[in-house]
């Protein structure tokens, strides 16, 4: 049985991020929509929270430092109105092979899943998913969600997130 993905490809109005996501448009997000996989580019800066697809446009900010943010709302406004076994947040300077996630997902055997490149600092003794793409399984979105309170919005988000 196949699982269902939801892509959240983290976007802004900010060069590069409109520049790559024209190519990932015609690249990767194309071989998403062939496998039935929606791709929503997520944004920040808005008055409301409102979904024009492809974009999801939030209200929380748009500069790096609001990225947290950003990713906590989408993954509010996902688990409210759309239905995933798995999200995939991906940055808009990556590209996505989407045969190997899906190959990926669809072996996945926990009911736990925090995944993607480990990057390990070890001068900072620090171990976290690149931002470049992070998967999760239903249940850590919902427990990212409950916990927002204790992410910590000073330091980068994908170390925040890890």
């Amino acid at each position: 049985m196949n699982k269902k993905i939801l892509i959240l490809l983290l976007s802004s109005k900010r060069y590069p991020s409109p520049r790559n996501e024209n190519v990932q448009n015609l690249t990767w997000v194309k071989d998403a929509q062939n496998y039935n996989i929606e791709v929503i580019q997520f944004l920040g800066g808005y008055k409301n929270r409102i979904y024009e697809k492809p974009f999801l446009k939030l209200t929380s900010g748009d500069a790096i430092e609001d990225v947290g943010y950003k990713t906590i709302e989408s993954f509010e406004w996902a688990l409210e109105n759309r239905s995933f076994d798995f999200i995939f947040r991906v940055n808009s300077s990556s590209y996505v092979n989407i045969e190997k996630l899906i190959q990926f997902v669809n072996n996945v055997h926990t009911s736990v899943l925090y995944a993607g490149n480990v990057l390990d600092l070890k001068m900072l003794d620090l171990r976290f998913v690149s931002g470049s793409g992070i998967i999760l399984d239903k249940f850590s979105v919902k427990n990212i969600v409950l916990n927002k309170n204790i992410w910590d919005h000073s330091i980068i988000d994908d170390i925040a997130l890890g």
